[in-house]
């Protein structure tokens, strides 16, 4: 009988212990004061509010008071004096302030004409801090707690984009979810509401609930672009956008410049392994830009095939070899691997074409031209835009002794070209073709014995053409009948200069032994190497 009460004595103290520990837990936890939103701006004579609670709820009545320091004359806070009584944990107990700012006396209303950015509105309280301080407290939680909010004075600002949401991943049917809280911040601590919609809603569909998003994916691989925009409370917005791919959707990479002889590896890339292989065929085809020198069977050698992705692996590549021929052709040429459409929904492509740009260079021209061109002890190859630009090519004591038509191919924009001092004894038809903008041409010093009659067809922009020096005893008709802007023709030290050109008088206002003054036509005998305009002095006739 007289142990029992022990036994009972240590059984109450155990339970005694343990009913006390919560109550000191609670006892020991401080009390703090905490705001909705933790910052705000505001704008003068616009009043915004602001909420208060404090954590945990009070056990007894705690009054804190409100004070903004030096900016109390240019802010009023109302109500200046927060009182909070004991109430259920489960209910937490907000109180409202808000906060109102003078409006200036010589503030302008009306809205700026220049369209600016609105700026941050000046002097001593464009930026301050609402103290919140207990004064008076029952619950000893509270004692001494004091708390800040900042608050900024300004014109009203659209939310910002702090965290975006990065481009997704889904499986067919997956959801994903995401807090937009965390992707927008509000410089104002206006409250926000939030939209977002879809590109394609077989791909992707889109549920806002508050600040929740909800994306939910198609059933069948594709694409679409999701727009999320918050908006605050005078409709300020901001927007931002990302990709959600689905299921096996494949694109296709660009493989940038191949040499002649080298290997054009164009990367396919899929959004998600799959558990099974998926085989893709590809067509090769040109681009259709006029613009753009094509490449073509020759080069390629092919017309398609297909490429595998391997059971769970998201990489394969095409490959294609580049033949290496003789042939002068554009300094770059082009040609597209385009990916097929599945026949079934197996795949879906997001990118179905690259590009392949094909270096054929200079390397199989006129090797003086090459070496002019090129610019390197090795055969470095120029790019298109670097041919296109080029104003000036001298190739003057070289050991040229014959070019071929195409060694000009590419050059647009030549203005000058120096052959002089060279073995030359023809040059090609068509070796001019490709320079409409050239202006001077020196061929002095060669050995040309004739020249087609159309060599220089097309160079509308000539101004200066030297062929002294050279073998020529006779001129092709019509051979500078094109050239409407030459100023300057050097034909002498040549076998048949001076070249004769055969002109017929004519008196047009009488007979020919008449009194003078006469006017007289001059006529250029048919099929002259150029067309001539001048003026004519006859003198003891």
């Amino acid at each position: 009988m007289l142990v029992r009460p022990v036994v009972l004595l240590r059984v109450a103290a155990a339970f005694g212990l343990a009913l006390c520990l919560p109550v000191a837990a609670v006892a020991q936890e401080a009390g703090r004061l905490f705001f909705d939103p933790d910052h705000l701006g505001i704008e003068r004579g616009v009043p915004k509010a602001y909420n208060v609670r404090l954590i945990p709820p009070p056990t007894g009545n705690v009054e804190v008071a409100l004070s903004l320091g030096a900016c109390d004359e240019e802010v009023q806070a109302s109500p200046s004096t927060l009182v909070y009584t004991p109430h259920p944990a489960d209910m937490p107990l907000w109180h409202e302030v808000t906060l109102t700012a003078k409006k200036r006396e010589d503030a302008d209303d009306e809205a700026d004409p220049g369209g600016r950015e609105e700026e941050e509105e000046s002097g001593p309280c464009a930026t301050f801090e609402v103290l919140h301080r207990v004064t008076t407290t029952a619950d000893p939680r509270f004692r001494g707690v004091r708390a800040l909010l900042p608050v900024e004075i300004t014109k009203n600002r659209a939310p910002r984009v702090v965290a975006p949401i990065r481009n997704q991943q889904l499986d067919p049917r997956a959801q994903a979810t995401f807090t937009l809280d965390q992707a927008f911040y509000e410089p104002d601590g206006d409250a926000l509401r939030y939209a977002a919609t879809t590109s394609n809603d077989q791909a992707a569909q889109v549920f806002v609930n508050g600040s929740r998003l909800d994306v939910v994916a198609g059933h069948r691989a594709a694409k679409a672009l999701i727009t999320v925009t918050a908006t605050e409370t005078q409709g300020l917005t901001e927007s931002f956008t990302f990709y959600v791919r689905v299921g096996a959707l494949i694109r296709v990479a660009d493989a940038g410049p191949v040499p002649e002889g080298g290997t054009a590896t164009l990367e396919v890339v899929m959004a998600r392994p799959q558990s099974a292989a998926i085989t893709v065929p590809f067509v090769l085809r040109s681009d259709d830009k006029p613009n753009t020198p094509d490449a073509d069977a020759g080069d390629h050698g092919g017309t398609g095939g297909e490429v595998v992705l391997a059971a769970g692996r998201t990489v394969a590549s095409i490959e294609l070899p580049i033949a290496d021929d003789d042939v002068i052709e554009p300094a770059e040429e082009t040609f597209l691997v385009s990916l097929q459409p599945a026949a079934d929904d197996s795949y879906a492509l997001e990118r179905a074409t690259g590009e392949v740009v094909v270096r054929e260079g200079v390397c199989d021209r006129t090797p003086q031209v090459r070496d002019a061109l090129r610019g390197a002890a090795t055969c470095t190859e120029p790019t298109v835009a670097a041919l296109a630009d080029r104003a000036a090519l001298s190739l003057e004591s070289t050991g040229v002794a014959t070019l071929q038509a195409d060694d000009l191919l590419g050059l647009a924009a030549l203005a000058f070209i120096d052959l002089t001092g060279n073995r030359l004894a023809a040059l090609p038809l068509g070796l001019f073709a490709h320079t409409p903008k050239l202006r001077v041409a020196n061929v002095s010093g060669n050995r040309l014995q004739r020249l087609d009659s159309a060599i220089f067809a097309g160079l509308a922009e000539l101004v200066a053409l030297r062929l002294d020096g050279n073998r020529l005893r006779e001129l092709p008709p019509g051979l500078f009948a094109s050239l409407a802007r030459l100023i300057e023709l050097r034909l002498d030290r040549n076998p048949g200069a001076p070249f004769p050109l055969g002109l017929t008088l004519t008196r047009i206002d009488g007979p020919n032994f008449a009194p003078p003054p006469a006017t007289v036509r001059a006529t250029v005998a048919l099929h002259a190497p150029f067309v001539l305009r001048s003026a004519l002095t006859l003198e003891g006739g």
